[in-house]
């Protein structure tokens, strides 16, 4: 259970800071959610 939850907490800062460096470049809020999704699911399967 506590490992999860740290996995979570991980997943979502890599998630964090690839979208907001995405969003700083694009500007735009579509991309922002695109790559915030994609990079979420994917490190929560490479951390998990």
């Amino acid at each position: 259970m506590k490992l999860s939850v740290l996995v979570l907490i991980t997943a979502l800062a890599v998630a964090l800071s690839i979208g907001m460096v995405n969003f700083y470049f694009e500007r735009s809020w579509y991309y922002f959610g695109i790559s915030f999704g994609v990079s979420f699911l994917s490190s929560f399967l490479v951390f998990y």
